[in-house]
Protein backbone atom coordinates (compact mmCIF):
# COMPACT_ATOMS: atom_id res chain seq x y z
CA UNK A 1 0.00 0.00 0.00
CA UNK A 2 1.56 3.12 -0.83
CA UNK A 3 1.60 5.69 2.20
CA UNK A 4 0.82 9.54 1.78
CA UNK A 5 3.20 11.30 3.71
CA UNK A 6 1.88 14.88 4.80
CA UNK A 7 4.77 17.61 4.23
CA UNK A 8 7.27 14.04 3.76
CA UNK A 9 7.16 13.80 8.03
CA UNK A 10 3.83 12.21 8.90
CA UNK A 11 1.34 9.90 7.28
CA UNK A 12 -2.40 11.27 7.69
CA UNK A 13 -3.08 8.04 9.97
CA UNK A 14 -0.45 9.55 12.27
CA UNK A 15 -1.95 12.99 12.10
CA UNK A 16 -5.29 12.50 12.91
CA UNK A 17 -4.10 9.77 15.72
CA UNK A 18 -1.96 12.60 17.15
CA UNK A 19 -4.79 15.04 16.34
CA UNK A 20 -7.43 12.61 18.84
CA UNK A 21 -4.92 11.98 21.35
CA UNK A 22 -4.65 15.65 22.48
CA UNK A 23 -6.82 17.14 25.60
CA UNK A 24 -9.98 19.20 24.04
CA UNK A 25 -8.32 22.46 25.02
CA UNK A 26 -5.43 21.29 22.64
CA UNK A 27 -7.68 20.23 20.11
CA UNK A 28 -9.20 23.52 19.96
CA UNK A 29 -5.62 25.45 20.53
CA UNK A 30 -4.91 23.67 17.08
CA UNK A 31 -8.24 24.16 15.08
CA UNK A 32 -7.47 28.21 15.86
CA UNK A 33 -4.12 28.02 15.16
CA UNK A 34 -4.62 26.37 11.73
CA UNK A 35 -7.36 28.78 10.85
CA UNK A 36 -5.18 32.17 11.92
CA UNK A 37 -2.43 30.60 10.04
CA UNK A 38 -4.89 30.32 7.08
CA UNK A 39 -6.16 33.92 7.09
CA UNK A 40 -2.39 35.10 7.20
CA UNK A 41 -1.96 33.00 3.96
CA UNK A 42 -4.72 34.63 2.53
CA UNK A 43 -3.60 37.83 3.33
CA UNK A 44 -0.23 37.56 2.40
CA UNK A 45 -1.23 36.09 -0.42
CA UNK A 46 -3.62 39.26 -1.49
CA UNK A 47 -1.30 41.52 -0.45
CA UNK A 48 1.20 39.87 -2.59
CA UNK A 49 -0.78 39.82 -5.86
CA UNK A 50 -2.24 43.54 -5.33
CA UNK A 51 1.23 44.65 -5.24
CA UNK A 52 2.10 42.77 -8.35
CA UNK A 53 -0.94 44.08 -9.99
CA UNK A 54 0.04 47.82 -9.08
CA UNK A 55 3.78 47.11 -10.41
CA UNK A 56 2.63 45.85 -13.67
CA UNK A 57 -0.09 48.79 -13.79
CA UNK A 58 2.24 51.42 -13.55
CA UNK A 59 5.11 49.79 -15.20
CA UNK A 60 3.01 49.66 -18.44
CA UNK A 61 1.81 53.17 -17.98
CA UNK A 62 5.09 53.99 -17.49
CA UNK A 63 5.94 52.03 -20.71
CA UNK A 64 2.61 54.12 -22.60
CA UNK A 65 3.58 57.60 -21.33
CA UNK A 66 7.30 57.10 -22.57
CA UNK A 67 6.30 55.58 -26.26
CA UNK A 68 3.77 58.19 -26.61
CA UNK A 69 6.24 60.70 -26.01
CA UNK A 70 8.80 59.29 -28.05
CA UNK A 71 5.88 59.09 -31.14
CA UNK A 72 5.42 62.86 -30.31
CA UNK A 73 9.24 63.89 -30.72
CA UNK A 74 9.66 61.97 -34.25
CA UNK A 75 6.29 64.02 -34.73
CA UNK A 76 7.64 66.99 -33.92
CA UNK A 77 11.00 65.95 -35.96
CA UNK A 78 9.35 65.20 -39.09
CA UNK A 79 7.26 68.37 -39.10
CA UNK A 80 10.54 70.53 -38.55
CA UNK A 81 12.29 68.81 -41.00
CA UNK A 82 9.45 69.49 -43.57
CA UNK A 83 9.14 73.22 -43.29
CA UNK A 84 12.75 73.29 -43.17
CA UNK A 85 13.05 71.29 -46.04
CA UNK A 86 9.92 72.93 -48.33
CA UNK A 87 11.08 76.35 -46.86
CA UNK A 88 7.51 77.30 -45.97
CA UNK A 89 6.89 79.01 -42.80
CA UNK A 90 5.29 77.31 -39.97
CA UNK A 91 1.65 78.59 -39.50
CA UNK A 92 1.23 81.50 -36.34
CA UNK A 93 -1.00 80.28 -33.66
CA UNK A 94 -4.02 82.31 -33.51
CA UNK A 95 -3.61 84.78 -30.52
CA UNK A 96 -6.63 86.19 -28.85
CA UNK A 97 -8.16 89.27 -29.23
CA UNK A 98 -7.07 91.60 -26.53
CA UNK A 99 -9.30 94.21 -26.06
CA UNK A 100 -9.25 96.79 -23.60
CA UNK A 101 -9.58 95.79 -20.43
CA UNK A 102 -13.06 97.75 -19.22
CA UNK A 103 -12.63 99.38 -15.87
CA UNK A 104 -15.06 98.15 -12.89
CA UNK A 105 -16.43 101.08 -11.44
CA UNK A 106 -17.53 100.07 -7.29
CA UNK A 107 -20.12 102.37 -6.07
CA UNK A 108 -19.27 102.90 -2.48
CA UNK A 109 -22.32 104.11 -0.20
CA UNK A 110 -21.75 104.93 3.27
CA UNK A 111 -24.57 103.65 4.97
CA UNK A 112 -25.02 104.64 8.63
CA UNK A 113 -28.06 102.89 10.57
CA UNK A 114 -28.37 102.49 14.86
CA UNK A 115 -28.90 98.77 15.49
CA UNK A 116 -29.78 97.89 19.07
CA UNK A 117 -28.03 94.83 19.72
CA UNK A 118 -30.27 92.07 21.47
CA UNK A 119 -27.84 89.52 23.76
CA UNK A 120 -28.81 85.48 22.68
CA UNK A 121 -26.83 84.26 26.15
CA UNK A 122 -26.08 85.61 29.53
CA UNK A 123 -22.41 86.79 29.10
CA UNK A 124 -21.50 86.01 33.11
CA UNK A 125 -22.85 81.98 33.38
CA UNK A 126 -23.67 81.58 29.69
CA UNK A 127 -26.83 80.73 29.80
CA UNK A 128 -29.86 81.83 27.31
CA UNK A 129 -31.94 84.82 27.46
CA UNK A 130 -35.31 83.89 28.10
CA UNK A 131 -38.22 85.23 26.00
CA UNK A 132 -39.26 87.40 29.32
CA UNK A 133 -35.75 88.68 29.98
CA UNK A 134 -35.69 90.24 25.59
CA UNK A 135 -38.96 91.80 26.16
CA UNK A 136 -38.35 93.43 29.32
CA UNK A 137 -35.14 94.83 27.94
CA UNK A 138 -37.10 95.99 25.18
CA UNK A 139 -39.82 97.62 26.73
CA UNK A 140 -37.34 99.33 29.51
CA UNK A 141 -33.84 99.06 28.33
CA UNK A 142 -33.04 96.73 31.89
CA UNK A 143 -32.84 93.45 32.19
CA UNK A 144 -31.35 91.00 34.93
CA UNK A 145 -30.40 87.69 34.31
CA UNK A 146 -32.61 85.17 35.79
CA UNK A 147 -29.78 82.21 36.94
CA UNK A 148 -27.07 84.85 38.12
CA UNK A 149 -28.81 88.29 38.49
CA UNK A 150 -26.16 90.37 35.63
CA UNK A 151 -27.94 93.33 34.58
CA UNK A 152 -27.90 94.28 31.21
CA UNK A 153 -28.59 97.86 29.34
CA UNK A 154 -29.23 98.68 25.72
CA UNK A 155 -28.34 101.03 23.99
CA UNK A 156 -27.77 101.97 20.44
CA UNK A 157 -25.11 101.03 18.44
CA UNK A 158 -24.20 103.50 15.14
CA UNK A 159 -22.83 100.84 12.11
CA UNK A 160 -20.74 102.70 9.86
CA UNK A 161 -21.06 100.55 6.17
Amino acid sequence: MVESYMFGIWTWEELSSWYLTLPAYGQVLCLLAAFALIALVVALVYYIIKGVAYLVYYILKGVAYLVGGIFYGIYKLFEALYYLLTGKERPKKVEEVSTTPIEKVIIVQEVKAKVEPTPLYCSECGSEITDTMSQQLDMSGIAYCAHCGKGYKSGFIEIEG
